[in-house]
This record gives C-alpha cells, structure tokens and sequence, in this order.
C-alpha cells in the first residue's frame, strides 16, 4: 500500500486486502528448502555437482549463479585431481 500510494491517490486507511495464488506462476520452495538442498549437496560423491532452479532459484539470474558455482567447483575438483596424479 505504501509503495502504491507514493503513485497513487489511495485512502489513508486500506479497506480490503485479498491474497490471490496463480497455479502456474513461479515456485515458492517449501520451509527447509536450503538445508535440504545443503544436506543433498553434502551427500553427493566427490565430482558430482548440482545446478539450477531446483536447488537455488527459479530465476535467470540464480541459475546462471548456481551454474557458476557449480562450474567453479568441478574446475576446482579436476584441478585437485590433477596435483595428485601429478605427484
């Protein structure tokens, strides 16, 4: 109401509210949701990397950050593989 009234002559006081849910809009994750995503990613085995809306966002810009950490983290992974074959 305050960000619309700055726009628009609204009464002081609301009069009604109403909380509408369209079924096909983006997800909201259920409560728990990072920990669960945490405790996922934690029982993964080494080199296996997990990315996108499921996990960290249903955004664009979240699933590019996501495929960023998870590519950071496989390049991470093979260069650690590389020392210790290298050794």
């Amino acid at each position: 109401m305050r960000h619309l009234a700055a726009v628009l002559p609204l009464p002081e006081v609301q009069q009604y509210a109403e909380v509408v849910r369209r079924p096909h809009a983006a997800p909201q994750y259920l409560v728990g949701h990072v920990e669960r995503v945490a405790r996922i990613r934690d029982a993964l085995p080494a080199g296996i990397f997990v990315a996108g809306k499921s996990f960290d966002g249903v955004d664009v810009a979240s699933c590019v950050a996501s495929a960023r950490t998870a590519a950071d983290q496989a390049a991470t992974f093979v260069r650690s593989i590389d020392r210790e074959t290298t050794r």
